[in-house]
């Protein structure tokens, strides 16, 4: 899967120097910013799901922005008795079966283009780490700074402020 910035859109968002190796650190730092928000966020016109019903006429999708609804199984079984929104909603009047892995749906969701605030935030982590060795995170305030490990070697982590610009774009808790 693509990153959700490219190599020429980094000056766009940074005026750090473009490293050798920003292609891989854009494509770590969408990861990481997919990861935290839940889903793709980019263009992905062929998704595909299982997922779990509860007997409920709701069913959410893995998704903040859905573009299109392909098809939808029941237990195999094509079903076009159901209504969806942009939220990623899926209603069906009958109700959805109260067992796992019992619905599939195939659809199209994500922005195209990525939020400017997104890729920003990728570019941000990208940047980030190409300027700090990868098990550790400098920080500094005034005359004082301080070293720490990473949360993962090799990983850059999200700092408050990005995790904050990325919640707009994260799928609620579903637990």
């Amino acid at each position: 899967m693509a990153g959700l910035v490219t190599v020429a859109q980094w000056p766009d968002y940074t005026t750090a120097p473009v490293p050798a190796n920003a292609a891989a650190l854009l494509l770590v730092a969408s990861t990481e910013v997919r990861g935290y928000c839940g889903w793709n966020i980019s263009a992905e016109p062929d998704a595909s799901a299982v997922l779990d019903g509860d007997g409920s006429m709701i069913l959410l999708l893995p998704t903040l922005l859905l573009t299109a609804v392909h098809t939808v199984k029941v237990d195999g079984i094509p079903v076009t008795d159901y209504e969806w929104s942009a939220a990623g909603v899926l209603r069906r009047r009958a109700g959805w079966p109260d067992q796992f892995r019992a619905v599939e749906v195939t659809f199209g969701h994500g922005y195209d283009p990525v939020p400017d605030d997104v890729a920003a935030m990728v570019v941000s982590v990208a940047a980030r780490h190409a300027a700090t060795p990868a098990a550790y995170r400098q920080e500094a305030i005034g005359a004082y700074s301080y070293t720490t490990a990473a949360s993962t070697p090799g990983t850059p982590a999200l700092e408050p402020v990005e995790r904050l610009v990325l919640d707009r774009y994260r799928l609620p808790d579903r637990a």
